[in-house]
């Protein structure tokens, strides 16, 4: 669905977490702010940089994120990316890359708790070795993100199993590279 160019005076639209009694609240407020945050809002739709099929897959993206987790909005754009033109196995690769999101939580949680636990004199207990032909393969290519060595170290288990589950991200061709990385 492409919004609708919004005033004051216009209704309110579909618009992501300011649907309805809520966009029409916050309107009752700060309406100059309202008008500002939809004008800003409307621009992947209305620049055309961008086919709508990938814009609704991308907010397909953001709503169904850990950071969002926006029922309402992932369903909204989930229908507007079919009405696009996008394919189920297409928005369920959407959603699989929302999935992986949470790795970027480990990326900074776990170099802040290896420094934490060694600031606190704190040893590593024993691990059993784990096999990681996954992450050994990623690294021999050169596509090893730093960022993950920190939750290596703590469960290269753990490890393996995330990044082997990120691979068909990656590996299917169902998305083209620039949208996999939106």
């Amino acid at each position: 669905m492409k919004p609708t160019k919004q005033t004051s005076s216009t209704p309110a639209r579909e618009a992501g977490p300011w649907d309805g009694p809520a966009l029409a609240k916050v309107r009752e407020w700060d309406p100059v702010w309202v008008d500002q945050c939809l004008k800003m809002s409307d621009s992947p739709w209305t620049s055309n940089i961008l086919p709508r099929k990938e814009v609704e897959l991308i907010s397909v993206a953001v709503n169904a994120g850990c950071t969002n987790l926006s029922e309402g909005g992932t369903r909204r754009h989930i229908r507007g990316a079919l009405e696009a033109g996008a394919t189920r196995e297409e928005i369920l690769m959407i959603l699989k890359i929302a999935s992986l999101l949470a790795i970027h939580t480990c990326s900074l949680g776990a170099p802040i708790l290896l420094e934490e636990a060694k600031a606190a004199g704190m040893k590593p207990g024993p691990k059993e070795k784990a096999a990681t032909p996954v992450c050994d393969k990623m690294k021999a290519a050169g596509q090893w993100n730093t960022g993950w060595d920190g939750f290596f170290e703590i469960d290269p288990a753990w490890t393996e199993a995330i990044i082997a589950a990120s691979l068909p991200v990656h590996t299917s061709g169902i998305l083209s590279p620039n949208l996999r990385s939106s």
